[in-house]
């Protein structure tokens, strides 16, 4: 049988014009994911690190950053306002987790117009702990009807102490009471 002659493959020769364009293409295409990558990251916000109640006072130490993406129609506090958030009060729940919008922070501690702002030591407070806003019934010793009441602000560095806003023609006989020492609180209910 004869045998087929060995005849040489052809010569497969690179152009150095399309592995520069090939190493081109590469590059770009390596530009453009990370480019793509960091319009996606996000921003950085705050997020509550514990759950905070209304008329918390925020530490350093509750709030983290979290880098996030979000809906621009989402109202969230950036990162580089930290400092300005820490010590306010919180004037909604907090959920820990969840981003901080700048209406949950900023509870005002001034009394409203018309209003004065009384420290009340009660002996016995509420097993549920009164949060700010809660409205409530002073029951004084004079005798007197009830005096309505919102509570605004109760610290647990002072158990069985909640500052009360009440009308200011009504602050100074509750002060007289306090000064009796019998003053019963009632909660009312919400709504």
């Amino acid at each position: 049988m004869p045998h087929a002659p060995n005849l040489p493959g052809p010569q497969l020769r690179r152009s150095p014009k399309l592995v520069a364009i090939g190493a081109a293409l590469v590059v770009l295409g390596a530009l453009a994911n990370i480019y793509l990558w960091t319009l996606q990251g996000g921003q950085e916000v705050l997020i509550a690190r514990v759950d905070m109640p209304r008329g918390h006072v925020i530490a350093a130490e509750e709030i983290q950053v979290a880098k996030l993406s979000l809906d621009p129609a989402l109202r969230v506090i950036p990162s580089e306002k930290l400092d300005e958030i820490v010590g306010q009060r919180a004037s909604k729940d907090l959920s820990a987790g969840v981003p901080i919008s700048p209406d949950a922070v900023g509870g005002v501690r001034a009394p409203d117009a018309g209003n004065s702002l009384v420290t009340v030591a009660i002996q016995h407070l509420p097993l549920e702990p009164l949060l700010p806003g809660d409205q409530v019934r002073m029951v004084l010793a004079d005798g007197g009807d009830p005096m309505a009441a919102a509570v605004v602000a109760c610290p647990s560095s002072e158990p069985n102490t909640c500052d009360v806003q009440v009308p200011s023609p009504d602050a100074h006989r509750l002060a007289q009471s306090l000064n009796l020492g019998a003053v019963h609180l009632i909660v009312e209910p919400e709504g």
